[in-house]
């Protein structure tokens, strides 16, 4: 989305501009001032705890974009230095020694690469005919899980005669069944289905795990080397229901889905505790109200219920991971409900 027309939006006031102090002092902001600005997000920590990998944000004049770009900070060495230009984003092997991230390949488009972190040796693991996203390393460090648009082949009206050679007809008539059919700035859209892949670290042709017109969300967790953790609406009338997403379990052997939660409500956000064997969501039971608090819940790999563990806060709980058997995890300030896969 352009940054600057929104920028000016926000700013626009019937205040008289004022020139700049001569002693450099303070101005007001103005519109053009958002080029200049830069920040930093989405920090991972190595498995090893020693380097944190993070976009470092900013601003295209030139073309009204934001850009990100990928950088290492080495907390022995206290000192950053850039990775990657373009990639906003990375994931960790559990190795420490590999990371592996989504950027274009040219003619192949968006392709998930792998790299040496210590070397910045980097091999590209796919071709793919659509955008990987949600990338996740399994425990032993030999595959990764993704999700990928799949296009379903949309209903026809009637079946209609071929033209002939060189002839030009109108194109044939489209049906539309979806709920979201068109967005602004992209036209009508295709009707694509998100599903979970899983290829080799070392590249090679991904397999395909989940099928079907309701396809599962992110992210994606490995509980161990055979099982994954995956969010998903997978209601028939889900377009009317876009809250009712809960967890399920994938068998990457069978392709076998499992329920995890059951509660009609947004279900999301997941991490895994291999110490503890513990998974950890947030969510909240949908009572259709106007705003409703999302918690943060748990549950063991060895039976037993789901419990709350937030009951007593008075705040919506954000994204969490789990760190050294403890959960760290955001919170919202004020309004919005959090917890529905995408």
């Amino acid at each position: 989305m352009p940054i600057l027309p929104l920028l000016a939006l926000a700013l626009a006031s019937p205040q008289t501009p004022e020139a700049e102090p001569a002693d450099g002092g303070l101005r007001p902001l103005e519109p053009m001032d958002v080029f200049q600005f830069e920040g930093v997000s989405s920090p991972r920590v190595s498995p090893t705890g020693d380097i944190v990998l993070y976009a470092r944000t900013g601003y295209d004049v030139m073309n009204d974009r934001r850009r990100a770009d990928l950088w290492a900070y080495d907390l022995v060495k206290e000192g950053a230095r850039p990775l990657l230009e373009g990639v906003g984003s990375a994931v960790w092997a559990p190795d420490g020694q590999r990371i592996a991230y989504v950027a274009n390949a040219g003619d192949d488009g968006a392709e998930i690469h792998v790299m040496w972190i210590d070397e910045q040796r980097t091999w590209q693991a796919t071709r793919l005919p659509r955008s990987p996203s949600s990338l996740s390393w399994s425990p032993d460090g030999k595959r990764i899980a993704f999700t990928m648009g799949v296009e379903r082949e949309a209903p026809k009206l009637a079946s209609l005669p071929s033209p002939p050679k060189g002839a030009e007809w109108a194109p044939p008539p489209t049906v539309i069944e979806e709920f979201r059919y068109r967005s602004d700035g992209a036209g009508y859209l295709a009707v694509v289905d998100r599903h979970i892949f899983v290829v080799s670290a070392a590249g090679g042709t991904p397999r395909q795990l989940t099928s079907g017109p309701r396809g599962p969300g992110g992210p994606l967790v490995w509980r161990d080397v055979g099982t994954l953790l995956l969010c998903a609406n997978l209601r028939e009338d889900r377009e009317a229901h876009p809250n009712d997403s809960i967890l399920f379990t994938l068998d990457v052997a069978t392709k076998a889905l499992a329920p995890w939660t059951e509660r009609e409500g947004p279900d999301g956000n997941h991490a895994f505790d291999a110490g503890s064997r513990t998974v950890y969501w947030t969510g909240f039971d949908d009572r259709r109200q106007g705003h409703q608090q999302s918690e943060l819940s748990m549950r063991t790999l060895d039976g037993g219920d789901a419990r709350v563990l937030t009951a007593d806060f008075d705040r919506s709980i954000g994204d969490g991971q789990v760190d050294g058997g403890q959960v760290v995890f955001s919170f919202v300030d004020r309004g919005g409900n959090s917890g529905a896969c995408d």
